[in-house]
């Protein structure tokens, strides 16, 4: 699968896949830094919120078919420190092939086009590997480590930092992610 676009969430038609996602016990820690309600009543008003504080940038990704692949949404903005943070969640059947580096170099061209961010930072936590090693195969450099951040499967792990700056987007993907960044080397 190649081919894939961002379309704005629309919550009369992506509520339930979102609600599913999000509260799946399998999924939701694999992104979610914390646990929310399993009443699809309470998630309608958290991420009703959450769209409206927190996530600057909340998108469904789509196949050709209307299908949905996956998530991405960035959060966390600090324009006085110019960076913030992604989420990038790919739906299991779709994480094979690279498709998953793909949308999150996409979606951070978008973000570097839109606002003037120095980074671009991402927390996992230490037992996804499968985003650990796509995001070091993107270029993410781990930058920082919180030790037994998170307690799961009946032990402790840790919470890493990874960041990519606009520096590095811009030498190694910005002809192929964000083309009007290229003349900024």
């Amino acid at each position: 699968m190649s081919r894939y676009k961002f379309v704005r969430y629309d919550h009369r038609k992506h509520l339930d896949a979102v609600f599913d996602i999000m509260t799946s016990p399998d999924e939701q820690p694999m992104f979610l830094m914390h646990s929310i309600s399993n009443s699809l009543k309470d998630f309608d008003s958290w991420i009703q919120d959450h769209l409206k504080y927190n996530y600057n940038d909340f998108f469904i990704v789509e196949d050709e078919n209307d299908r949905l692949i996956g998530i991405v949404y960035s959060y966390d903005h600090r324009m006085i420190d110019r960076h913030c943070k992604l989420t990038v969640y790919i739906v299991p059947e779709c994480r094979h092939g690279g498709v998953g580096g793909l949308i999150t170099l996409d979606f951070i061209g978008f973000l570097f086009k839109h606002y003037p961010y120095r980074r671009i930072n991402c927390d996992v936590y230490n037992y996804n590997i499968e985003s650990k090693t796509s995001l070091r195969q993107a270029g993410f450099e781990e930058t920082g480590r919180a030790k037994e951040y998170r307690y799961f499967n009946g032990q402790y792990h840790d919470l890493l930092l990874f960041t990519m700056s606009r520096e590095s987007f811009v030498k190694r993907w910005a002809s192929r992610f964000a083309p009007e960044l290229a003349d900024e080397q």
